[in-house]
């Protein structure tokens, strides 16, 4: 999982004519799939980052519905990623600016992976820096209890 800057997600595509968002969109997939994979979470392991990216491309041609369907799922996947990370989830109403063309999904890009970056960096300790591309580890889990005699023997 690599903390990136939040800028690099608005700024690459312009320069990249678009592809950039496709790179970005399967890499944070894939990262959280992996964050799932790292800490047994069920729900972040059942992310599939290529049916998202097809979601993006060429789904926009079936009028938008599987990208929006895939936004939306993705940002209730950060949203799980801060909650293992013991970030304080936040409101998902920041989705609603992907209805607004142009500068809204600037600011949704902006804004994902910015929350991105806090769950990394709370879940690696606080001590990552932007770019360094540490991985965080997860929470130490506690030991299973042996299980109680039976009563009456």
């Amino acid at each position: 999982m690599k903390v990136r800057s939040p800028w690099a997600p608005i700024l690459l595509p312009i320069i990249t004519l678009g592809i950039y968002h496709l790179v970005w969109y399967y890499k944070i997939n894939a990262e959280m799939k992996a964050y799932g994979d790292q800490t047994g979470d069920a729900e972040l392991q059942t992310i599939d980052p290529m049916r998202a990216l097809l979601a993006l491309f060429p789904g926009f041609i079936l009028l938008g519905i599987p990208t929006l369907i895939s936004y939306i799922n993705c940002a209730k996947h950060i949203e799980r990623s801060r909650e293992i990370s013991a970030v304080h989830p936040e409101s998902l109403a920041y989705l609603w600016f992907v209805l607004v063309p142009y500068v809204g999904s600037y600011i949704v890009v902006y804004m994902v992976q910015q929350r991105l970056n806090s769950a990394w960096q709370t879940a690696a300790g606080g001590t990552s820096a932007l770019g360094t591309g540490t991985v965080p580890q997860p929470a130490p889990q506690p030991a299973p209890q042996p299980p109680a005699p039976p009563l009456g023997s």
